[in-house]
């Protein structure tokens, strides 16, 4: 059976870690979450980085299946850490035609971790 012809242009993939990628996942989320996501450099790799750690605390706690998934590269900052959390609103603050509502929504966050820092719970 011959190539099918759309498919002659088509790339291979490659592969994201040390395990194969399995499935897509798609929610529906608010105008001003989808703007703040898109606007950041890496979304594809940040959300997959955030689904991947929440379900594995979530959903995978003690079924022995917390180690089968990819975890964050080291180099990434701590989830938790409040100082690394402002430094980040603070670079997507910076890209250029960011959309008004979000700009606002994380400029009141910097605001209030700003206030708060001392007294979060973050460690």
């Amino acid at each position: 059976m011959s190539e099918r012809p759309q498919n002659k242009y088509l790339k291979p993939f490659k592969p994201k870690g040390e395990q194969p990628m399995a499935g897509r996942l798609f929610v529906r989320v608010t105008k001003d979450i989808e703007q703040a996501v898109k606007a950041l450099p890496n979304s594809p790799e940040w959300l997959r980085r955030v689904i991947t750690t929440a379900a594995q605390k979530e959903l995978l706690q003690g079924t022995g299946k917390e180690n089968q998934e990819p975890s964050p590269p080291p180099d990434s900052p701590p989830l938790v850490d409040a100082d690394n959390l402002v430094q980040i609103i603070t670079e997507v603050l910076a890209v250029p035609r960011l959309p008004a509502a979000a700009k606002k929504k994380l400029e009141s966050l910097l605001e209030t971790l700003s206030q708060s820092q001392g007294r979060l719970p973050l460690g």
